[in-house]
């Protein structure tokens, strides 16, 4: 399995439920349009917590991380394929100028090691 995480942080002078709404609403159907080999496609959005080891009510350095998995890497390069070329890169970037800050925009594949749950209980 292949995932991608996307770590991305609102345009400047945006509210968060106005991006949330945006996001949901409209960016997410360009995902759902053009990552047709994508096997899952979720949204976490980031909420601030007010611990004592945190700053009063701060700000996330993101506001979502989206996720991407796909089965295999043929699913993967289909769909890199398909977002990358021309008349979808420029459909997609018109719409996150709309959206994100792309300068704090960070992506990265995961290689994932799961931990066996009846060790967690240790």
């Amino acid at each position: 399995m292949f995932k991608i995480m996307c770590f991305l942080k609102r345009k400047a002078g945006m509210n968060f439920e106005d991006f949330r709404e945006y996001y949901e609403s409209h960016h997410r159907l360009l995902g759902e349009k053009h990552s047709r080999h994508a096997k899952h496609y979720a949204r976490r959005y980031c909420l601030p917590l007010d611990y004592a080891f945190t700053a009063p009510e701060a700000e996330p350095p993101y506001d979502v991380v989206t996720e991407m998995w796909f089965e295999n890497r043929a699913d993967y390069d289909a769909s890199m394929a398909n977002l990358t070329r021309q008349d979808v890169l420029d459909e997609i970037s018109r719409d996150e100028e709309r959206l994100f800050d792309r300068s704090a925009t960070r992506l990265v594949m995961l290689e994932e090691h799961v931990s066996d749950p009846a060790r967690l209980a240790l």
